[in-house]
């Protein structure tokens, strides 16, 4: 097995990972971290490159090279960089420790909209991500479940958000080109136009049905409650 940590990882965390031979660094890996977060926002996660953000720091590639190995470090430190720390006030009980979490996690998703695109190869070792679990399972704690009982709980809640963000930057629903492609109301009308009632009878019925005020804020609300109150039920068997 592996277990070498990459020398960018041994950097953030503060470790000396030994400096390789060479010109003395001109760049930190924050600053690379804020200036490809800053091209990924403004233009979108394509557009980030190993020889695309060298030009933009104005340096050669092979430079770039000598802060990271490849374009994967350089993903790993976007997420570093656009998820920061959180920063969650202390709550009164569980439930709403997690409510907050899982909210500011979606509100740094839709700041980040590429975020969801990143490709993982393993889940992030890099310190803001982490403080992000430490921060879930903080909120966890005293719930009388066991770690990995929390662990599993932040995977599920963190994949909720992470599908429903998706979806709705997807839709145009939130976000900074915020447009929505369709009208509100506009899909459950179609859906009552076009289904056969006798075919499709709870469809049907589900198109006739008033559209919700916001629907994309109610469905978040929704799913969370949802597999929270799930998760009640858990401890109550414990």
């Amino acid at each position: 097995m592996d277990t070498e940590i990459p020398r960018y990882l041994l950097q953030l965390w503060g470790r000396d990972a030994g400096r390789r031979r060479g010109p003395k660094p001109t760049l930190s890996l924050q600053e690379i971290g804020v200036a490809a977060v800053g091209v990924a926002d403004r233009d979108g996660l394509d557009a980030v490159s190993m020889k695309a953000m060298a030009a933009h720091l104005n340096v050669s590639t092979m430079s770039l090279y000598r802060y990271l190995d490849s374009k994967e470090e350089l993903l790993s430190l976007m997420l570093h960089t656009a998820y920061g720390r959180p920063d969650l006030p202390p709550a009164p009980d569980w439930r709403t420790g997690i409510e907050r979490w899982a909210s500011a996690l979606a509100a740094r998703l839709i700041e980040h909209p590429w975020i969801v695109n990143v490709p993982l190869a393993e889940p992030p070792l890099e310190p803001n991500p982490l403080h992000w679990t430490e921060a879930g399972l903080v909120a966890l704690a005293g719930t009388g479940l066991t770690v990995p009982q929390r662990l599993s709980t932040l995977l599920v809640i963190d994949g909720y958000v992470r599908s429903h963000t998706a979806l709705i930057l997807q839709l145009g629903a939130v976000g900074s080109t915020r447009k929505p492609r369709v009208p509100p109301g506009t899909y459950g009308h179609r859906i009552a136009e076009l289904v056969d009632p006798d075919t499709f009878p709870q469809l049907a019925q589900s198109g006739a049905a008033p559209p919700q005020p916001d629907f994309h804020t109610a469905q978040y609300a929704f799913g969370l409650a949802l597999i929270l109150d799930g998760l009640t039920i858990l401890m109550n068997r414990t």
